[in-house]
Order: C-alpha cells, then structure tokens, then sequence
C-alpha cells in the first residue's frame, strides 16, 4: 500500500486539506498520515482525522536539548488549543536545526532577527520521510514545516503535490521555481499564469481550484439564503455585505504604512450611504480577528455575527464589498457582484480586480456610483466566468493530481 504524508498549518491551510484527507481515507488506496502543525491539530480532532504533531518527530531528534529549548522559547506563549509538550518540541525541534546549520552564535541572531520565520526544518523532515517510507508528500504553499517537507520529498526523488489556496502573492518566489513539487494545485488560471511567469512549466501547474470552498456548492445555500432574508425583514431591498478586516499599520512584509481606521472610515462611508438610498440594506461582518466596539446601528444596517453562516450570508447579498479579504473570492465563487476598495497595504496581495473578479475601486469617493451600478441599474457582470474554476470539484481535482503520481 503506497504511503502519503500529508503537511499543514492551521487556518485556510488545514482547511483546504481536510476534504482530501477524509476522501483519500474513504478510498482504502492508500495509507494516508497527516502532520498536523501548531492549531491544525485541533481542527484535525474537530474533523474526527487522526493526526500527529511535532513532539512525534522527537525521536529524528536530541529530544532532550530540544524539549529544553523548546521550552525556553515557550516560556511567554500560551495558546488555548495547542499543548504545550507540542509547543516546546515545535520550536526546539526548529531551533536546534538552526543550530545545526548555521551554528550556535548565527542562529541565534537569525532568530533574534527572524523569529519563527526563520524556520525551515529540511534536515528533520528528511528524516521523517525516510524513516517511513513515504510515496508521496501533500502540503499548501506555507513557507515553514510545510515547504521544508516538500523540499526535503525532492531530495529524496519522492514526489509531492504543493496545494496553493489563494494567490501566491509572496509565496511565488518559492513554489515559481521548477524544481518546487512536482505538481502545484492553484485556485485559477491567473495564479497558474503567475508561477509559470516564475519559470514553471506548464504541466507542473493545474488549476484544480481550492477544496476549502466546495462547500459553496451546497444545493440549500439558495434556500437558506431567503431564509435569511425573510428572517431580517429585507423584503426587496438589496443587501449590501461589508467584510470588514483588520488593517495593520505596517504591512509585515514591504514595511508599507497603513490606516488602522481605514475599517472605521468604511463603516461610517456606507452608513452614510444607506441614508441616502432608502432601497438598501447594509449587513457590517467584521472579521474574527478584530477587535471592535459594537455602537448601534440606524434601521436597515445589522451586524453579522463570527457564528452566522458566511456562506448563506453572501448567498443573500445583492453586492459584497471588501478590502483585501479572502470573502470577495468566496463571494465570487456563489457568483456575487464584488467591489473592492485598493485602499489597504494588504490590496496587492489579494488582486481581485486584476483575477476578473472584482471591480477595483481607488477612492471612497467612488463607492456610491459602484454600488448604484449594482443595485439600482442591475449590473451584475463584475465576475470574469473564466477566472474562476466551478465550485463543487476542486477535491475531485486535488485527487486526480495525487493519484497521478502515484
């Protein structure tokens, strides 16, 4: 029975791979082990998938100068869902590869200047792939454990399938080059046609679309969108979905500045708005990771709670408006008109309007005019039908990819 070795974080990253893990499973084809990183292990246990986590690898390891360092390294991190024992052997694991590179002196300022970004753990997941015997390495486009595995599948002459999930913004300087995976999964032809820009080859790059949002094609969502909509009193009103994100001062990687209140300024912008188009109804949905203040809200404006389903809400929405958030691609996905204001750090990554499937807007000043073309003139071609795969076989897809080289 040949052997899979599945890599991921937590987040989008599990996400994706957990449809693939429960249908390689459900085939009896394969063994199918899954690595699962820092809060992935919780989504792992969440999905009834058996997984195993970093203080597994101990063993390819001095597991006792790591798990001593590594709890040197923990000493201020706590974190709800991930133990500790795991914490410790995931940072001392990395660390003490870093040593073994780069030397004790070296690698402590690489980390003093790097932090977890520095780790790229080759040697440790060498080992683990040739210890067990694996036919096959399956991880997303994260640019730690998970790209060390593939890195580390290629110098054994194991194959490995890269799964990307969104654009490849900065990931492209890494999986762009050939010799990274044998075959990369990406979410549609302008991510392909941006890592084969990079020098990949054509047949090394398939536009499977990204598992994560197969679930967009469930029947019901139509259903229990009017549901929703009866349930908040719309009645012909058009819907306006404001996916609100937290807008960083400094962007992590170009060091661009940003406005913090840039979301507050975009509540307040649409509120006014919904003051002058008595037609409109105005749904604010901040994101999990933001802290905010609720205030009240005039009539025809609600908040959306993190435990509402996101799915059925953008099934309910006449138009979506975003800055750089990952809901305009599922928005585009259920066929939803998208605005999206290029007034954040973070546009340049997520380039809805240059994928076809947004309309990018550079000022507030011209939100009232996108959203009238919208909901009051009825344009509803914001969406390029090529730029997107159809929702519902990006697993199948992902599966093809794996059972090709295999």
């Amino acid at each position: 029975m040949k052997k899979i070795l599945l890599v991921a974080y937590g987040g989008g990253h599990i996400a994706m791979l957990i449809p693939i893990i429960k249908a390689l499973r459900e085939t009896l084809l394969y063994q199918v082990d899954v690595l699962a990183l820092t809060t992935a292990a919780f989504t792992c246990r969440q999905h009834n998938i058996t997984a195993f986590g970093f203080r597994d690898l101990l063993v390819y390891g001095d597991s006792e100068y790591a798990l001593t360092l590594g709890y040197k390294l923990s000493a201020n991190f706590d974190h709800v869902v991930i133990e500790k024992e795991e914490t410790a052997a995931y940072l001392g694991l990395n660390y003490a590869e870093l040593e073994s590179v780069y030397g004790v002196k070296q690698a402590a300022e690489i980390y003093a200047n790097r932090g977890r970004q520095a780790f790229l753990p080759t040697q440790l997941m060498g080992r683990l792939i040739a210890d067990r015997g694996y036919d096959l390495v399956v991880a997303t486009n994260s640019p730690r454990a998970e790209r060390a595995a593939i890195l580390a599948a290629h110098q054994q002459d194991v194959p490995s399938v890269c799964i990307v999930d969104l654009f490849a913004t900065q990931e492209s300087a890494w999986i762009g080059h050939p010799d990274y995976a044998s075959r990369v999964c990406v979410l549609s032809p302008f991510v392909r046609n941006r890592l084969l820009m990079k020098g990949r080859h054509e047949a090394q790059v398939v536009v499977t679309g990204n598992p994560a949002f197969d679930r967009l094609a469930d029947s019901s969502l139509p259903a229990k969108a009017a549901l929703w909509r009866e349930n908040n009193a719309i009645g012909d009103k058009k819907v306006i979905v404001w996916a609100s994100q937290d807008e960083p001062a400094v962007h992590p990687f170009s060091g661009k500045l940003g406005d913090p209140l840039l979301p507050r300024k975009i509540d307040q912008q649409l509120l006014a708005l919904l003051a002058k188009h008595e037609d409109w109804f105005l749904v604010i949905r901040h994101h999990p990771s933001e802290q905010v203040t609720l205030t009240p809200l005039p009539e025809r404006a609600i908040y959306s709670t993190k435990e509402e389903n996101l799915a059925v809400l953008l099934a309910s929405a006449d138009v979506v408006v975003i800055l750089s958030s990952t809901v305009g691609l599922e928005a585009a996905l259920l066929g939803r008109p998208v605005l999206a204001l290029e007034l954040s750090v973070a546009s340049a990554d997520a380039p809805f309007a240059s994928m076809g499937i947004a309309r990018g807007l550079e000022s507030m000043d011209e939100l009232e005019a996108a959203l009238a073309d919208i909901l009051d003139d009825g344009q509803t071609t914001l969406v390029d039908p090529m730029a997107l795969p159809q929702v519902g076989s990006a697993t199948q897809n992902v599966l093809t990819v794996i059972n090709s080289l295999l």
